[in-house]
């Protein structure tokens, strides 16, 4: 009969057979710490490797999912309203979503962080496997007219939903694309539109209203070029 050794001797070599078979690792794992002759350095890198399989086996689960999920999702109405423009409202991105969301075994929650003078929203997707992925948007308060402090916060908030939650499942606002016009910008294109207007001290009030737009990431992809532009044709 083998000695406890030489069993524990011949686990140890084992993981390479069972790289592609997570229950069979873990199966091994329980043997091997319950085995008092295992090297513990052994098993602790076992129980990494498993642990990298875990989780690049949750990944796939995650691609595999928002792959089969992508034709449920509904295109957004913009059934909210300002003086500059129309767009999708947060309570109907959600009502949208949901039970989308819990069909394909997703979750979506929120965090919010601040400063003195901005609000970062942060958008976490979550799948039932284990993995997920996430976005964030900082932004200033939206204090418009008729907005205590309170109120100001609230609506940034509900604003950083709804881009967060439209970036990380490429959701559709509004109705089709009429050569380009409704294709906004992209976050690379945003991030480099709010630097120059930091630079050359733009109005972001002014900005949007003269492009029709609620805020800077509504521009059409259309008018990047003239805003660049126009922004950079301000002196400080």
């Amino acid at each position: 009969m083998p000695s406890n050794t030489a069993v524990a001797e011949r686990q140890d070599h084992a993981p390479a057979n069972v790289e592609q078979h997570p229950a069979d690792m873990l199966a091994m794992i329980e043997r091997m710490a319950v085995n008092p002759n295992i090297d513990t350095d052994k098993l602790e890198r076992l129980i990494a490797m498993k642990k990298d399989m875990d989780a690049t086996a949750a990944k796939i689960a995650f691609t595999q999912a928002m792959v089969k999920m992508r034709p449920d999702l509904p295109r957004i109405e913009k059934k909210g309203r300002t003086d500059k423009a129309d767009y999708g409202k947060w309570e109907d991105i959600q009502d949208g979503i949901d039970p989308v969301l819990q069909k394909h075994g997703f979750d979506l929650t929120f965090k919010t962080a601040s400063t003195a003078d901005t609000i970062t929203v942060t958008a976490v997707l979550r799948h039932e496997a284990g993995h997920e992925d996430s976005t964030d948007l900082t932004l200033p308060a939206d204090k418009g007219p008729g907005r205590n402090n309170v109120q100001a916060v609230g609506s940034t908030v509900s604003y950083g939903k709804r881009y967060t939650a439209t970036a990380l499942l490429n959701l559709r606002i509004g109705g089709e694309d009429n050569d380009g016009a409704g294709v906004v910008i992209s976050e690379e294109q945003r991030d480099r539109l709010l630097k120059l207007m930091n630079e050359h001290n733009a109005d972001a009030e002014r900005f949007c209203k003269f492009f029709k737009i609620e805020a800077v990431p509504d521009l059409p992809v259309a008018k990047f070029d003239q805003a660049v532009k126009m922004i950079q044709a301000k002196r400080k």
